[in-house]
C-alpha cells in the first residue's frame, strides 16, 4: 500500500474478487496515528489527509461483507511520510545575516537539505533570526539581497529613531514619538491637523500644535485659528485676559487711544500720578502711594512701571526720619519737627532765658546749635565743643564788663559798661584869671 504525505490529500482503491454484489466496506482496529483514515463504504476507497508523520508504518483493518453478509477481513500496514519522492519544495537558510532562499528534494519521503539559494526579497522572511529566517520588524521597510534594509541604509539601529518611514529607496529612521510627519505610526502626518498661525507638534506619539509666537488659541473666539494677542484688549498675552478700562480700576487711567489698552501682550493702562502696581495684581489696581516705602518717580507711569516698588527710604540721621524727594524719585533726610538742620545733622536745640531763636553753627568744623538772643543779650559761654544753649543768651551785654556789648569785649581796669559800651572819666582844668576864681576842673564821660 502506498505511503501517505503529511498534509496532502490521500486516495487508495481497493480491490476485492468474488461475492456476490453490492459489497459494503468498513475500518477495524484503526491505529491512533492513522485516526485521520477513512473508508468509503460502497467503493473501498481508503482517503484523508494526514496531519503528522507516522513513521513506523501503523496497521488497519479493512472489513468487506457482500450481499448475502459474508465478510473477509485483511490487516494492512500505512506510513505517513514527509513528502512524495522526487517533489521539491521552497526552503529558506541563514548564510551569515543573510536570509537565502532555496529548493529541498524528497528523498525517500524526506526533504533533503536547503540548497542552491539566493538572497531573499520578502520582507516576511528576511535577515537571521537565530538559526533561521525572520521577518523585518518596523526597523526595515525591505529585503535587499536576505537582508532587512530601511531605504538605502540597513535596518534602523539609532534607539532615537527606531523606525523605518517611508516607501523603498525614499524610506528613512524616524521617530514616530516626536516625528510631525510620522507621528505615532509611519504615514500619520500632523501637519494638516494644526490651525491656522500655529505650527505642529508630535509629543509622545500624538499630535498637537504650537501657537506662533503673539497666538494663542482660544476656542471661545475661533477653532480653526491661533488668534492674535499682543493687540487685542479682550485677550491681551492669552485667551480670555481682559483689559480693565478707565474708571475700573482704583488710581488708573486709561491711555488715549482705545488701539493702546494692549500693546505687546501687555495691559496698558497708566497708574495716576503717585501712584504705582507694585504687588502685580490687576484686580486691585494701582494700589501702591509712592512714598517712603515705595520711593520712585510720582509722574503718571505705566501699569508695568514697578520703578520704586522695592526701595523703602531709611536714615540713620538722629532727630530726622526719610523722605522721597520728587521729582527724582530718590530717597532724603530731613529733620524732624522741633530739629535743627545744620549740615548732614539734625540738633535738638534748648530754648533758654533771652532767646529769639535757634539756629546751626558750623564755624568750627562740627555742627552745634547757635542761638539769636533778644537785643542786648549774649551767649557768651559758647566753647569749642558746646553752643552754650543750656543757659540760654544768659550775659547782659548792657552792663557786663567782661562781655561789653559783644560777648569777650572787655572793659580796661576802672571803665564801667553802660548800654554796651565802656565808659571812663576825664577831667581838665581851665583858668581864666578875669574870671574868679580863676580856674575850672570839667570833667566829662567818654564811652567807646
Amino acid at each position: 500500500m502506498a505511503d501517505a504525505v503529511v498534509g496532502a490529500a490521500y486516495r487508495q482503491p481497493t480491490f476485492v474478487s468474488g461475492g456476490e454484489r453490492p459489497l459494503r466496506y468498513a475500518l477495524a482496529d484503526v491505529a491512533p496515528a492513522l485516526a485521520w483514515l477513512r473508508v468509503d463504504a460502497s467503493t473501498g476507497e481508503l482517503g484523508g489527509t494526514p496531519p503528522a508523520v507516522v513513521q513506523p508504518a501503523q496497521s488497519f483493518t479493512l472489513q468487506v461483507t457482500d450481499a448475502k453478509q459474508r465478510s473477509a477481513r485483511r490487516t494492512y500496514t500505512l506510513a505517513v511520510d514527509t513528502c512524495a519522492d522526487g517533489t521539491t519544495t521552497a526552503c529558506a537558510y541563514t548564510d551569515n545575516t543573510a536570509c537565502m532562499l532555496g529548493q529541498q528534494r524528497c528523498t525517500n519521503g524526506q526533504f533533503g537539505a536547503c540548497s542552491g539559494g539566493q538572497g531573499s526579497t520578502r520582507v516576511e522572511q528576511c535577515g537571521a533570526n537565530g538559526s533561521s529566517c525572520g521577518s523585518c520588524s518596523t526597523d526595515a521597510n525591505q529585503c535587499k539581497d536576505g537582508r532587512c534594509k530601511c531605504g538605502f541604509n540597513g535596518a534602523c539601529a539609532d534607539s532615537k529613531a527606531p523606525t523605518c518611514c517611508g516607501v523603498k529607496d525614499a524610506a528613512s529612521c524616524t521617530d514616530t514619538q516626536t516625528d510631525v510627519a510620522n507621528c505615532g505610526g509611519c504615514g500619520t502626518d500632523c501637519r494638516p491637523l494644526a490651525p491656522g498661525q500655529s505650527q505642529a507638534v508630535c509629543t509622545g506619539g500624538s499630535c498637537n500644535f504650537k501657537c506662533n509666537a503673539g497666538y494663542d488659541f482660544c476656542p471661545q473666539v475661533s477653532t480653526t485659528r491661533c488668534i492674535g494677542v499682543t493687540a487685542d484688549p479682550d485677550n491681551c498675552g492669552s485667551c480670555g485676559k481682559r483689559c480693565p478700562r478707565s474708571g475700573e480700576l482704583p488710581n488708573t487711567v486709561a491711555p488715549l487711544a482705545a488701539v493702546e489698552l494692549c500693546a505687546g501682550g501687555s495691559c496698558n493702562l497708566h497708574c495716576a500720578a503717585g501712584f504705582a502696581n507694585c504687588n502685580g495684581d490687576t484686580a486691585d489696581g494701582c494700589e501702591a502711594k509712592v512714598d517712603v516705602n515705595h520711593c520712585g518717580p510720582d509722574a503718571e507711569r505705566g501699569f508695568n512701571d514697578t520703578t520704586g516698588c522695592a526701595v523703602a527710604c531709611t536714615t540713620s540721621v538722629p532727630n530726622a526720619h526719610p523722605t522721597c524727594e520728587q521729582p527724582a524719585g530718590s530717597c532724603g533726610t530731613a529733620c524732624n519737627a522741633g530739629a535743627v538742620t545744620c549740615g548732614a545733622s539734625c540738633l535738638i536745640c534748648d530754648q533758654g532765658p533771652n532767646q529769639t531763636g535757634v539756629g546751626c553753627d558750623l564755624s568750627n568744623g562740627q555742627p552745634r546749635c547757635s542761638l539769636t538772643c533778644t537785643p542786648g543779650y549774649g551767649n557768651c559761654d559758647v566753647t569749642s565743643t558746646s553752643g552754650g544753649e543750656a543757659n540760654g543768651c544768659e550775659t547782659n551785654l548792657n552792663s557786663s564788663q567782661a562781655n561789653c556789648g559783644s560777648c569777650g569785649h572787655a572793659c580796661t581796669t576802672g571803665d564801667a559798661c553802660r548800654e554796651g559800651r565802656c565808659c571812663h572819666t576825664e577831667c581838665h582844668t581851665e583858668c581864666d584869671y578875669d574870671r574868679k576864681p580863676p580856674c575850672q576842673e570839667t570833667c566829662s564821660e567818654i564811652c567807646t
